[in-house]
């Protein structure tokens, strides 16, 4: 691991975008083997939320690009990242509050580098998102967003130098889905980055694009 966190920049983005894709073929595979289980057992099915949440409200799983620039650093350097997003029936399988707010959850890998050498910043984020439109139903067509969230985040100082701190993020933004299984994204997301005297807080524009997962 130590070895591929020390390739270049460019490097490290391909890396993180097979291994997305990777997890999207798994994700898939899975996926169909549990749906097909479930269809041969109704103790296996998913149960209807007690909250009236569509138990087809989608889960979708993507990856995203983005361009953007540390504010102390480089502009214009490309990253991107992988996501799962869970529409607001889905979140409530993690907080039941969501779908009465009309709100979404993401989970979401995200790599930007900051400047023409090995510098970069890598952060795991959990995202709420809050549409203002009704997203909770599987057939919704699209809403503008505004999101807020967190993230466990390393940062690569130089060629021999990493560090490790929380970092919380804030985006704008609209999601469309196309023939019912489909996601687009386009959004603007903030990062704030500030620890040990070093400030790798960024602004970027993102253009994401997910399927759904099919259980």
């Amino acid at each position: 691991m130590k070895g591929i966190l020390l390739q270049s920049p460019q490097e490290n983005f391909g890396f993180i975008m097979k291994t997305a894709l990777a997890l999207l073929v798994f994700g898939w595979l899975l996926g169909s083997v549990s749906a097909s289980l479930a269809a041969d057992n109704d103790r296996l099915s998913r149960p209807r939320s007690h909250l009236g949440a569509s138990p087809d409200s989608p889960v979708f799983l993507g990856l995203y690009g983005q361009v953007g620039s540390a504010f102390e650093y480089d502009a214009g350097l490309p990253g991107g990242g992988a996501f799962i997003l869970f529409r607001p029936g889905a979140a409530a399988d993690f907080f039941n509050f969501l779908y009465h707010w009309n709100t979404g959850f993401i989970l979401q890998a995200d790599y930007l580098p900051v400047a023409d050498d090995d510098r970069y910043i890598l952060s795991a984020d959990g995202v709420f998102r809050k549409y203002f439109q009704d997203m909770r139903e599987p057939d919704a067509s699209g809403s503008t967003f505004l999101g807020l969230g967190i993230g466990a985040s390393k940062v690569q100082l130089s060629t021999s130098t990493r560090q490790k701190y929380w970092s919380w993020l804030a985006e704008a933004g609209h999601e469309w889905t196309l023939r019912d299984k489909y996601v687009f994204w386009i959004k603007a997301q903030y990062r704030h980055y500030s620890h040990g005297g070093y400030n790798y807080s960024n602004l970027t524009v993102q253009l994401g694009a997910g399927i759904p997962l099919p259980w």
